[in-house]
């Protein structure tokens, strides 16, 4: 069994892999071409931003050393709930993501390698999503094998009843 206090901070540094990531989605959103600016932009920018501040309030939870772990772990998995289904509904839609492209080639060389950087950068964030998720089940099941009564030897189990 691994200790508490090791899955926890492995949960954080999940947590802290998914923001890094995420922070390299917005960071990719704005260094978009100045000119000829375009609506995907602005959407990208507001989405990203949203999945950011789940992420942001995912991190806060797991910060606080709580004395009811698997409250907090149920609020985490809430809030990374929240943020898959934002990321899968609107960050990284195959749609928005053709359209991305679809405005590279329209565009430009500029335009192009911008929306390529971008879409590789939405997509590194779905390994960093199932990461933090798969933690928090772990800490979760931790929990749960250390509050499991220990199994009973055979030899010391009651007999059952006699026949009549």
């Amino acid at each position: 069994m691994t200790p508490i206090r090791d899955s926890w901070d492995d949960l954080r540094e999940t947590f802290f892999a998914l923001r890094d990531a995420i922070m390299r989605a917005r960071l990719a959103v704005a260094d978009a071409p100045v000119h000829g600016r375009v609506h995907i932009v602005d959407t990208l920018t507001d989405d990203v931003a949203d999945l950011a501040g789940l992420c942001e309030e995912t991190l806060a939870l797991a910060a606080v050393d709580s004395d009811d772990r698997p409250a907090t772990l149920a609020r985490c998995q809430q809030r990374l709930a929240l943020a898959r289904e934002h990321y899968f509904e609107r960050v990284a839609t195959y749609e928005l993501l053709t359209d991305l492209l679809e405005v590279g080639r329209y565009r430009g060389y500029g335009w192009e390698a911008w929306a390529k950087n971008v879409k590789e950068a939405i997509e590194g964030c779905r390994r960093p999503l199932d990461d933090a998720s798969a933690a928090v089940v772990g800490c979760l099941l931790g929990i749960a094998e250390r509050a499991a009564p220990p199994p009973v030897p055979a030899h010391l189990e009651p007999a059952a009843p006699a026949a009549t």
